[in-house]
């Protein structure tokens, strides 16, 4: 899955970036971080379509199965009624039609039960993709929030730290207010 690459691609950059010292910080480079979401949350709907796919699929083998019952139900029922001339032969033709109309609905109950387990572990697979998806976004905005938070703090420090130069001291001592 395209998505799930570009999530590995987005923690080695993280991984790799230099460390603010001091601190479980690092710097990253924003740009490239927001590609990275960027082509993640476009391969996003992709996944999605092939869920959407699957669940087709499963609607069809379904259908499929459905129509395979009817046939051997009405099979069955086509035999039974070439049977009825006899009663010995009409018991023995009775309990075969039940016991062939069992066999179609277990086939067709197994078929369902297949197909179901299929499309749970497709959707289960999806599932952990998008919550590795989710996790690394918040883990991505939650590392960009606190760098902004470091950037902030980092210039209100600088700007206590510079002192005025002379002349602007002199200036503002003589000034005629």
């Amino acid at each position: 899955m395209e998505i799930l690459s570009r999530l590995e691609q987005l923690r080695d950059e993280v991984s790799g970036a230099k460390a603010v010292p001091l601190s479980a910080s690092c710097l990253v480079n924003r740009t490239e971080m927001l590609e990275i979401i960027d082509a993640a949350l476009a391969a996003l709907p992709a996944d999605i379509s092939r869920a959407s796919d699957v669940l087709s699929q499963r609607e069809a083998l379904i259908a499929r199965a459905t129509d395979h019952a009817r046939e051997l139900v009405e099979r069955a029922n086509a035999k039974q009624a070439e049977l009825v001339a006899e009663h010995a032969i009409f018991q023995r033709a009775q309990e075969a039609a039940q016991s062939l109309q069992q066999s179609a609905e277990a086939e067709a109950q197994a078929i369902r039960a297949r197909a179901d387990d299929y499309v749970d572990s497709q959707l289960a697979n999806l599932e952990v993709a998008l919550q590795r998806i989710g996790a690394a976004v918040t883990e991505g905005r939650d590392r960009l929030s606190g760098r902004r938070a470091y950037d902030a703090l980092g210039s209100t420090i600088q700007d206590e730290a510079v002192p005025a130069p002379a002349t602007e001291r002199l200036l503002s001592n003589s000034d005629p207010a």
